[in-house]
């Protein structure tokens, strides 16, 4: 399969080095407006092509998919016009910057038949593909309880991008912690225990003015205490937030998390139901127990581990969904319970909780 690939911040970190894992994908363009950086990115990664206009990738008739790791503004539009001209799409997360883009986008993908795919990279986590299989088996019975939280010092770090006013931090632009990080959270816990409807949605800025980057920033730039600034502007973007919502079986949810806190630790998952309780830490280890059992450690299969990457390894957890998403492009038979990554459909459904949480928009399903 030919790829293309738009943008190249993130993407240098995790899908070129991810599509360099994948048997059977071939680099075919780069494509980034800022003038030099396809080239040099295009030549770092052995692409057959570069360029710095979107039209030209969609010109390009030997392209099967196109990659889009653009800031999430530019991702309805792009992924449109990538549809339009017949081509697969891979998109970074957030789907969009507002729900009716992400619902553009999904119809548009449904009506054309292609495939698609968000990057949301925790369902290749072992932990969670064992669990999605325990549960799905009925090993909690009855879910009452859920709990997610996804606690990290992000923003407080010099050293990362959150630090600063750059656009992950403008609500605007699809940044801010919720679109940003818990995007993910709310992907996986509805990945594990079905579809999530919102009800009360808390949000806050903590930090709410940054500093302001003296240069054009692009994603991998290297970022340190010393990183030159030029003052602080205003924020919009949320830094900690909290959503509760309702499984389709009555089941309670609160998902909670910032990128503010100090010795918040990373993902850690509750689950408690009529026959069983699941935890999960955040290194990945579970605990569990059938009833009235006291908890023990819950071994994840040999299988599942010696195939999955581990959870800090983003550019190999990327290249599992990209070697999925080109099985299924190639008509290779689906596994049981379905291909594991996230379509458009899917980022629709982490949209309308966004939506519900950022913009007060309805939530309500139309279809």
């Amino acid at each position: 399969m030919r790829v293309a690939v738009v943008g190249t911040g993130f993407a240098r970190q995790v899908h070129l080095p991810g599509y360099a894992l994948v048997d059977g994908v071939d680099l075919a363009a780069i494509c980034d407006s800022r003038p030099g950086r396809a080239q040099q990115v295009a030549a770092e990664f052995g692409a057959s092509r570069w360029c710095e206009d979107f039209d030209d990738i969609l010109t390009m008739p030997d392209v099967d998919v196109v990659d889009i790791c653009t800031p999430p503004r530019l991702h309805a539009p792009m992924a449109l016009e990538a549809l339009s001209a017949g081509k697969a799409v891979i998109c970074e997360k957030p789907m969009a910057s507002d729900l009716a883009a992400a619902l553009e986008m999904t119809q548009r993908a449904a009506q054309s038949g292609a495939r698609t795919a968000i990057h949301f990279q925790s369902r290749y986590i072992a932990t969670y593909r064992y669990l999605r299989r325990i549960i799905a088996n009925g090993y909690l019975g009855e879910i009452r309880l859920v709990l997610v939280t996804a606690l990290g010092d992000y923003a407080l770090d010099p050293r990362l991008e959150p630090h600063y006013a750059t656009w992950a931090s403008m609500a605007e632009h699809g940044g801010g912690f919720l679109a940003s990080a818990m995007a993910h959270s709310l992907d996986l816990t509805q990945y594990l225990f079905g579809p999530v409807h919102p009800g009360a949605v808390l949000k806050r800025t903590a930090l709410s003015r940054k500093p302001l980057l003296a240069w054009d920033f692009i994603h991998d730039d290297p970022l340190s205490e010393s990183s030159p600034t030029s003052g602080t502007v205003e924020v919009t973007g949320d830094d900690t937030a909290a959503v509760q919502g309702q499984l389709a079986g009555g089941g309670v949810v609160v998902a909670a998390g910032s990128w503010a806190v100090r010795n918040g630790g990373g993902t850690r998952i509750e689950a408690y139901g009529s026959d069983g309780t699941i935890k999960v830490d955040s290194a990945g280890s579970i605990s569990a127990a059938r009833g009235a059992e006291p908890l023990e450690p819950l071994a994840v299969p040999p299988e599942l581990t010696e195939e999955a990457p581990g959870r800090q390894d983003v550019p190999r957890l990327f290249a599992a969904l990209a070697a999925d998403f080109m099985a299924a492009l190639d008509g290779r038979e689906e596994p049981g319970g379905g291909w594991p990554f996230a379509t458009f459909a899917d980022g629709l459904a982490v949209q309308r909780i966004l939506a519900a949480a950022i913009g007060g928009q309805p939530v309500e399903d139309p279809s």
